[in-house]
């Protein structure tokens, strides 16, 4: 059953990143990289910039903050991902996150972000080997 389980999980992350992938003029296949993305919304002490933190609304702030350990701080890369596309931050990001999640197709961002957290909430639920329950 355990292996069933690890089997239907991994075959749903399988699917999910299938169609979250774009396709780029060369024909290789990118996923979203979280890391590297995130970097670009850094200052140089690799803190959240202020110029993000103070354009997101205090609900935004807040609803994404809770998604890590500290609830008050955006600071993991999954976090920075999403908050760089709530409401107001969108328009003033740099360049290169436009080129990677672009403003003009949200259904594609949307499907790359949701890649993202379904991989995180599988890693957690199913890899974490005091998890009992979920096995």
């Amino acid at each position: 059953m355990r292996k069933l389980s690890f089997t239907v999980t991994a075959l749903a992350v399988c699917a999910v990143s299938l169609v979250a992938q774009e396709v780029t003029g060369a024909g290789a296949v990118t996923l979203l990289n979280t890391g590297n993305y995130s970097k670009l919304f850094l200052n140089g002490t690799g803190i959240l910039s202020c110029k993000y933190r103070g354009i997101a609304s205090n609900d935004d702030y807040n609803r994404v903050a809770t998604l890590s350990g500290d609830e008050e701080v955006v600071d993991t890369p999954l976090e920075i991902s999403l908050l760089s596309y709530a409401a107001g931050v969108i328009d003033v990001r740099p360049v290169e996150a436009d080129a990677i999640l672009t403003a003009n197709n949200p259904r594609l961002a949307g499907l790359k972000l949701g890649s993202v957290v379904l991989k995180e909430l599988t890693e957690i639920k199913f890899l974490d080997p005091s998890n009992t329950a979920a096995i």
